[in-house]
Parts: C-alpha cells; structure tokens; sequence
C-alpha cells in the first residue's frame, strides 16, 4: 500500500512541478512566458513583470483561447 501512495505522490509531483515558467520572448511592448497552466500562475507574472520593468512598464496578463501553456502579457506604461 505504501508503494502505491509513493508511486502516486511522485508522478503528481513531477507532472506537476517540472514545468517552471520561462521567458520565451520579451520586447519593450510584450513577453510571451511558456510553462504557464491554464489556471495562470504568480511565477509567469512576476517574470513578466522583471522583463516589463526593464522599459519602464509593467506587465499586463492578456488572456487567449489557446491552451498552449503560453502566456502573452503586454507591457504598458
């Protein structure tokens, strides 16, 4: 029994937990953040927010119906 709980607690941490948002591009107007869930996540918007800050801007999560574990975020002053 304690195998199986073990087995079940690992695979739901890796498929949950491997994927960490990064930077896929940034500009001065937008960053598109990959590894961000569908239920959007604090670590894509603070990394937005980091890129953003570098122009003077600051990151706005603009939503799509696309699930492609993209987020587009738009710089604005």
């Amino acid at each position: 029994m304690f195998k199986i709980i073990s087995c079940c607690a690992l695979s739901v941490f890796f498929l949950t937990g491997c994927i960490t948002p990064r930077v896929m591009s940034s500009n001065p107007r937008s960053v598109v953040i990959e590894g961000a869930n569908s239920s959007f996540n604090d670590g894509g918007q603070k990394l937005a927010d980091e890129q953003c800050s570098r122009h003077g801007r600051y990151a706005i999560h603009r939503p799509d119906n696309i699930r492609d574990g993209r987020a587009t975020f738009e710089c604005i002053k």
